[in-house]
């Protein structure tokens, strides 16, 4: 989504309030504009089609009693990444503690999504793997970082914003040293001294 409509959504607390934003898993990919070429490679056909296959499957797949277990290792991984991330509930992860407190359950939903991908919907024959359940811890760390940048933007406080404002001055204008009368000539939103303690 574009960042506006992430400062939208967090400064209506309804959204919040209710557990909206909690349930997104978030993507903040860098802007490719500046870097991209006229002339791009299209897909390959089999690639194509084993994509609208794979989603077809997904969608239509009957699921009215599916189930699935865990391998004894598979299950391990994940009561680990339960165990760390609780723990980082109470500092690391306290500014967005509504979304990561939903965090492992998104990942063992990847896992799942994994596994009916490697099994093409066979649900009962097998065990949810190890190896599934870390392809999608890792998955699940992608997003998490993107879920702390895309928070920072929608909730980030008047003095982080601030301090990106004239850090990315700084940067622009190349200064190693600078005055605060240098900083509020670079940084015209800064209109006393004070503003910048």
């Amino acid at each position: 989504v574009q960042p506006e409509v992430l400062n939208g959504m967090m400064s209506d607390s309804t959204y919040r309030g209710r557990g909206l934003t909690a349930r997104f898993l978030y993507s903040m990919p860098r802007s490719p504009v500046g870097t991209r070429t006229f002339d791009s490679r299209p897909l390959k056909e089999e690639v194509k089609s084993a994509y609208a296959t794979l989603i077809t499957e997904l969608v239509s797949a009957d699921l009215d009693d599916a189930y699935l277990e865990l391998s004894r290792e598979a299950y391990g991984v994940l009561k680990d990444l339960f165990d760390r991330t609780e723990k980082r509930l109470q500092n690391e992860l306290s500014d967005i503690v509504d979304w990561a407190g939903k965090y492992v359950g998104a990942v063992l939903r990847i896992a799942g999504l994994l596994h009916f991908t490697e099994h093409h919907g066979i649900f009962h024959c097998t065990e949810v793997s190890v190896d599934t359940m870390r392809s999608a811890i890792a998955i699940g760390e992608y997003f998490l970082e993107h879920a702390k940048a895309a928070y920072s933007l929608m909730g980030a406080d008047p003095v982080n914003k601030q301090c990106e404002y004239l850090l990315s001055a700084i940067k622009r204008d190349g200064l190693a040293e600078f005055s605060r009368r240098d900083a509020m000539r670079a940084c015209r939103r800064f209109k006393t001294a004070e503003s910048l303690l």
